[in-house]
């Protein structure tokens, strides 16, 4: 039952790191989706913003102090670097060739181009992924609903950022005159838009997993409260001593029981014949 019964710690580093990586390939193929939208290999560029996105906020979140500001600079860093990181296959065949002209003119070109591109892509990329890390790393207060609550901000961020892709494919054409292709004109071609319905999708399915779960806890809690799990019981609140200083079961709602486990003893004159261990409030 220690499934269902929740989890206290919530591995918010590696939360934040996944999401970087996926958010980072989902925001970085989107940029150059912008331009041309029906490009399918246009999703492979998204792997350098996404291995550097990660990369970023794995070294951010290393230690605790300064986190959200940490992971902005980062960022901004790893954006000046994606251009380069793209382009290093065409320096490496410059290098092969005998070329050095063309390397080092590839070189100045991805430089010049993340200068204009990457820092405020960077800023855009470390703001969201401060406020996802915000938003799980919060999430530690809920007791042993943390995780559940960790999973579905998780979830609800990509869905969040699957509502910017899609305002961003209506509004760019009209920003960017160069974009002669009109927003949705064709879902079979607007790889954009296929994007954003992949990242919605996504964020949905991550999101009901975590309801689901939370829900498979509720019907296990009505059952020990039915005494029909054995090994756990509801007792009232003020029968527990220090009874508000345990972790809640749930996020919401009056605590007025607390969760126990019961473990039968060995029988004898001076022996408890079973030991309760308080666990949580609900």
């Amino acid at each position: 039952m220690g499934t269902l019964l929740g989890a206290e710690t919530v591995p918010v580093r590696r939360l934040a790191i996944l999401w970087a990586g996926i958010g980072g390939w989902v925001m970085g193929s989107a940029f150059y989706l912008c331009f041309v939208r029906h490009e399918v290999g246009l999703l492979l560029l998204g792997l350098p913003p996404a291995l550097l996105s990660a990369a970023a906020v794995a070294r951010a979140t290393r230690d605790r102090e300064s986190v959200p500001q940490a992971i902005v600079g980062l960022s901004v860093l790893a954006s000046l670097l994606c251009p380069l990181a793209t382009l290093s296959p065409l320096i490496v065949v410059a290098a092969i060739d005998g070329d050095p002209f063309v390397g080092v003119g590839v070189v100045i070109g991805g430089g010049v181009v993340g200068a204009f591109f990457g820092a405020p892509l960077g800023i855009g990329f470390g703001v969201i992924f401060s406020w996802v890390w915000r938003a799980i790393d919060g999430a530690r207060s809920y007791g042993y609903a943390s995780l559940g609550v960790a999973r579905m901000r998780f979830g609800l961020a990509f869905i969040g950022l699957a509502f910017l892709l899609g305002a961003v494919d209506v509004v760019f054409p009209t920003l960017w005159p160069i974009v002669h292709e009109p927003p949705f004109a064709s879902p079979r071609t607007n790889v954009l838009a296929w994007l954003a319905l992949g990242t919605f999708t996504f964020g949905v399915a991550v999101s009901a997993s975590a309801l689901a779960w939370h829900l498979r806890r509720v019907r296990w809690a009505r059952r020990v409260r039915a005494g029909a799990v054995p090994g756990w019981a509801l007792v009232p609140l003020e029968s527990v001593p220090d009874a508000e200083s345990l972790p809640r079961l749930f996020t919401t709602g009056a605590s007025d029981r607390v969760l126990v486990r019961r473990t039968a003893g060995a029988a004898g004159p001076f022996r408890s014949s079973e030991s309760v261990e308080p666990v949580a409030r609900t």
